[in-house]
């Protein structure tokens, strides 16, 4: 076990497939969106660690969907299905009032098909929680600035963990305008973090965030955004809903 790295979470039998912490903060803010009666679809699934928790909280109507079936729990339906396709064809049926997808979107080839597709499974109104690695996070920066490499997205996460579509938290409100959502909520957490690697980076990463905000906690991008109907506009490059994100990140990395 190592004194600078957390474990591999486990939520009751399931492993999750995420930092520790970022189920947590899913279904935190799904249970500040989502009304308890909505239907929620979680797409990367797997062994539906997510739904598990999401059921503890009193959500019953849960389905899942993964390139293949790993999940142990129960649902309403399972669809086995390429996030790269026209996954949206694939499931159909009634529109959900809440999708997940716990750290899905940086696989994907094009992460914008990926949304336009969520989308067309989301009732207007239909709330989006996403997660994914925070490439603004305080580690993240300084790996940069020593390899030029952006943290989690080398060659070695490429080849491991397919990770090819790193996202700026700045890049979302305008990604998500562009395919029909509203932009409600940015903000980060969770982390491998041990306490102790916390304890001997305090130097490091308290003057960062003084100096840079809160963007550099966390080592995980989390977001919420509303579906719109069709034809209804979003707020200017979602400006406003960026603005009012929890951390808005305001440092400018032009």
């Amino acid at each position: 076990m190592s004194l600078l790295r957390r474990p591999i979470e486990t939520y009751g039998p399931h492993p999750v497939a995420a930092a520790p912490g970022t189920h947590a903060r899913i279904a935190e803010l799904v249970s500040r969106h989502v009304d308890i009666a909505g239907r929620i679809l979680d797409l990367g699934a797997y062994t539906g660690a997510l739904i598990a928790r999401l059921r503890d909280a009193g959500y019953l109507r849960l389905s899942g969907a993964d390139l293949s079936r790993h999940i142990a729990e129960e649902v309403d339906a399972f669809w086995e299905c390429d996030f790269n396709g026209a996954f949206a064809d694939e499931i159909g049926g009634p529109p959900f009032a809440c999708i997940t997808a716990s750290e899905v979107i940086e696989h994907l080839d094009n992460p914008r098909a990926f949304l336009r597709q969520c989308h067309q499974l989301l009732a207007p109104g239909g709330a989006l929680v996403i997660s994914t690695p925070n490439i603004q996070f305080f580690e993240a920066r300084i790996k940069f600035a020593l390899t030029g490499e952006l943290w989690g997205f080398g060659e070695r996460s490429y080849r491991s963990q397919r990770h090819i579509s790193p996202i700026l938290a700045s890049h979302l409100p305008m990604m998500l305008a562009e395919c029909g959502f509203e932009c409600r909520e940015i903000l980060t957490g969770a982390s491998f973090a041990s306490p102790l690697r916390r304890l001997l980076t305090l130097p490091i990463w308290g003057a960062m965030r003084l100096l840079m905000g809160s963007m550099v906690m966390g080592e995980t991008l989390f977001v919420v955004a509303t579906a719109m109907e069709q034809g209804e506009a979003a707020t200017p490059a979602g400006q406003s809903a960026w603005q009012a994100g929890d951390n808005a990140a305001r440092q400018g990395e032009d």
